[in-house]
Parts: structure tokens; sequence; C-alpha cells
């Protein structure tokens, strides 16, 4: 379970990062379709997973445009 405050690393995902080369090694990874406790409980897991999606799609937005602004000559540069 990864659900922690913004800006604190999980050492879970640390965990995965590391040890995903063991052969003997396993990782099972769920989903809001595996969750068959309570309705509202597959609901928090959509919310997530959906900002999650949103959030990455922002991350990306952020770096094109700083990779435009980057590759963009200045005003003041001779053409």
């Amino acid at each position: 379970q990864t659900d922690l405050p913004r800006h604190q690393k999980s050492g879970l995902s640390h965990a995965i990062e590391v040890l995903s080369g063991v052969e003997e090694l396993s990782f099972n990874f769920f989903h809001s379709e595996d969750v068959v406790r309570h309705p509202v409980v597959a609901r928090v897991v959509i919310a997530y997973e959906a900002w999650e999606v949103a959030e990455q799609k922002r991350k990306d937005a952020i770096a094109e445009q700083r990779k435009r602004e980057t590759h963009t000559p200045s005003e003041q540069e001779a053409p």
C-alpha cells in the first residue's frame, strides 16, 4: 500500500524498484476491480488511480512546456 502523504517516499515502491530483478520474488499489483470489500473502498481506489493519471499528464505537460521554452530562441538573439 502506497497511499502516503505527498513528497514522502514509499518504502514499498523503493523495494519493488530494487528487488525487481530477483527471480525468486514476484509482486502483485491490485486495481479497483480487485477490491471486493465495501463499494466505497473500490471508489476510493478508482479516485486515486484517476488522480495518478491526471497528475502524470500534468507533469508531462509541464515538462513539455519547459522543453519548448528551452528550445525557443529569446527575443534578444539575432535571427
